[in-house]
């Protein structure tokens, strides 16, 4: 459940309620992130950015008045580079009128490596 008026949280990974991040066991690039709520948007935005090492790289999926349930986005490799060892996570924000807050939401992260 998504709570509204969420600014940059961390989202744990799979399973894990304490997990935030993913070593990268390779250099490479971020190039993509989906995002799917089981529950549309009714107000609001969500926003997902993926991070490195904790810092957002712009590369962001948002669910708001045009996408309601879903949203995709995908870039050039290249643009935001990692090297092995530096670890991938995903910042949630929500506005203040987020609707649902019973939506769950699942995001993919995909890079070039």
């Amino acid at each position: 459940n998504v709570p509204a008026g969420q600014a940059a949280v961390a989202l744990a990974l799979g399973e894990s309620a304490t997990r935030i991040e993913a070593p990268l066991i390779r250099p490479g690039s971020v190039v993509g992130v989906a995002l799917w709520s089981n529950a549309a948007r009714a107000a609001g935005t969500l926003t997902v950015d993926v991070t490195l090492d904790g810092v957002g790289t712009g590369l962001q999926a948002t669910l708001d008045g045009s996408h309601t349930q879903s949203h995709q986005a995908t870039q050039l490799a290249g643009l935001d580079p990692f090297t092995a060892g530096q670890r991938l996570g995903v910042k949630l924000t929500t506005a203040g009128d987020w609707a649902p807050i019973t939506a769950d939401v699942t995001v993919v992260v995909e890079v070039d490596a």
